[in-house]
């Protein structure tokens, strides 16, 4: 059986309150990349599927196009990484397309969001480095974009600024190796072939290049015409050897271009070889469709035959392929337009969602600061009224002990001394009636009922001696038949406890003593103290007759612990299960 008599603090329900308020508070939004519904996350899935493959089947205008829808929607999304990566490959298309001033601005503008992408963007570790990663990549082709379009634009020096920003972000070995090649074309167009020499000579020797052919064919075809500037002996032997790699691996678009630089090699040493391999290059542009290639055959044929056929060839081809251009950058330029003025009414109408919800948030916040308010007026009051509870409780306990200190006072001073007069006035009569000497004995009775009354509601020593005063308490119940144990009595360190808990610990103590010794006839008792968690735990057992539920209600000295220790918000526990009477008495420090 297991009677258990506990008092909460009222702290429990302040702070279930507290957290009810908090759970109402709004959360801050994150910045999210998922924050679009599951129709247009399915859209944007379904663009840049249908983007890629008009990219890959060279359908330019329509994987733009679609590109540019992806952009928008991650742009909605908040995507910066996404968004970027559209950006790029719009640029890539533009310049593919010789629109190189569009080609910058798109690569420009991925650029800034790529290098501002922001962290809340990343929702875990693992989601953090491969974003991370992707974002280094992207940066990478971003410079490398810039790079090629500043080559063209002829604006060199920025060209080799950002190809060398290219080269901090490679992700590897070979993007590296494909930068400088990069930069030694830039170094050849500008007559610096020294410096070109030297990289590509470079190159040529490393494992990363050798193991990739297409790189060594561009390699090749770079340094065969660097050699071939600088009369060096091997040019030839170079530029065949890149044409030898791009034709076993039928490189289309690169084909052209090594036809070309044997071209320009036998310009001045071979005409005939010259104008034939210049043929070749503008069939091998042909169905590349690379018309800058075909411009350069055209030319080339028409300076070494001094023909007019080529060159009104060429004249015809410029001015169809300047129109074209211009139409698709027209294209282009409109397609971007048409989708800012999409985003400028989404912007408006975003704007006047969010005059509304601002509107609708400061009518929460405000409602939220009147809940609050209240909330906390209610904590508040809680706070006071618990304060007002515990000092009246310890002012009740200390009421009771200094009522029961009096009424000891007043047993002993008073009745006890009035037992004892009359006790001794009978002894002193000269009768001996049998009547008389059961009269003196009833009287001793008495006398000594009213000592233990008195000594047992006497004044307590709260000082710095009360560890003394409890532990002499305890063993003047230790008898020849009556064997008493303290365990760990020292490990409390009382002089931290107030003085309202010593009383009550030590009239608990005492309650439990006396009931020992007049009803349980125990002979073992044993009392263990321990502190833990900022809470004194004292377990008393003992083997005696233990203790019935009837018998522990109608016990008023037992009736009277429970009440003290609940005072001072503990809790005991009585267990009569095991034989014998084991009770736990527990309070806060």
């Amino acid at each position: 059986m297991k009677l258990i008599y506990k008092i909460y603090s009222p702290f429990f329900l302040l702070f279930l309150l507290a957290g009810i308020v908090s759970c109402n508070k709004p959360k801050k939004e994150l910045i999210l990349r998922d924050a679009l519904n599951k129709e247009d996350s399915d859209s944007l899935k379904s663009y840049i599927s249908k983007a890629n493959q008009f990219l890959e089947d060279k359908i330019h205008d329509s994987a733009f196009r679609y590109y540019n829808k992806s952009r928008e929607l991650q742009n909605r999304a908040k995507d910066s990484l996404g968004e970027g990566f559209s950006l790029l490959q719009m640029a890539e298309i533009q310049k593919k397309e010789g629109d190189n001033f569009g080609c910058e601005e798109n690569a420009t503008q991925a650029l800034n969001l790529l290098e501002n992408l922001h962290s809340k963007e990343f929702y875990s570790k693992k989601d953090s480095s491969d974003r991370l990663n992707l974002k280094k990549d992207y940066l990478s082709k971003a410079y490398n974009q810039l790079g090629m379009c500043y080559r063209s634009l002829l604006d060199t020096e920025r060209a080799i600024k950002f190809y060398n920003k290219a080269k901090m972000m490679a992700k590897d070995s070979l993007a590296l190796c494909i930068i400088e090649n990069n930069i030694a074309g830039i170094y050849i167009e500008n007559q610096d072939y020294e410096k070109a020499y030297h990289i590509l000579s470079n190159l040529i020797t490393s494992d990363t290049v050798l193991n990739d052919s297409k790189t060594e064919a561009r390699v090749l075809n770079n340094l065969g015409a660097v050699s071939n500037f600088l009369k060096k002996p091997n040019a030839l032997d170079l530029l065949k050897s890149s044409l030898s790699i791009r034709l076993a691996k039928n490189d289309l678009s690169a084909i052209p271009s090594s036809y070309i630089q044997l071209a320009e090699f036998y310009k001045d040493k071979n005409k005939n070889e010259a104008v034939l391999y210049a043929q070749k290059g503008y069939e091998a542009a042909e169905k590349s469709k690379n018309i800058d290639k075909r411009l350069e055959a055209l030319n080339i044929i028409f300076s070494v035959t001094n023909k007019i056929e080529p060159m009104l060839k060429y004249i015809s081809l410029k001015d169809s392929i300047t129109y074209v251009r211009d139409k698709t950058k027209t294209r282009y330029a409109s397609l971007r337009y048409d989708s800012q003025k999409a985003e400028a009414e989404n912007l408006k109408l975003k704007t006047e969602k969010v005059q509304d919800r601002l509107k609708s948030e400061k009518d929460r916040t405000d409602k939220l600061l009147l809940g609050i308010g209240g909330c906390s007026i209610l904590i508040i009051s809680g706070f006071v009224i618990y304060i007002l509870r515990q000092r009246h409780k310890r002012a009740k306990v200390l009421e009771v002990h200094n009522t029961e200190a009096r009424i000891s006072k007043k047993i002993h001073d008073e009745l006890a001394n009035d037992v004892f007069n009359v006790m001794s006035y009978a002894e002193s009569s000269d009768t001996h009636y049998p009547e008389q000497r059961k009269l003196i004995q009833d009287l001793d009775s008495i006398y000594q009922k009213t000592r233990d009354i008195s000594r047992e509601n006497n004044t307590i020593d709260t000082g710095e001696n009360f560890g003394n005063v409890l532990r002499e308490m305890l063993t003047d119940y230790k008898t020849a038949t009556i064997n008493l144990m303290n365990i760990n009595f020292d490990s409390i360190d009382w002089n931290q406890v107030s003085k309202h808990k010593k009383i009550t610990v030590y009239r608990v103590l005492q309650e439990l003593m006396v009931n020992m010794k007049k009803h349980s006839h125990a002979d073992v008792v044993v009392i263990k103290f321990a502190i833990k968690n900022k809470k004194i735990t004292i377990q008393y057992t003992d083997n005696g007759q233990g203790l019935s539920k009837d018998a522990l209600i109608y016990k008023n000295g037992l009736q009277n612990a429970v009440s003290r220790i609940s005072a001072i918000d503990g809790s005991l526990i009585f267990d009569t299960s095991m034989g014998g009477l084991k009770v736990t008495c527990t309070f806060p420090a």
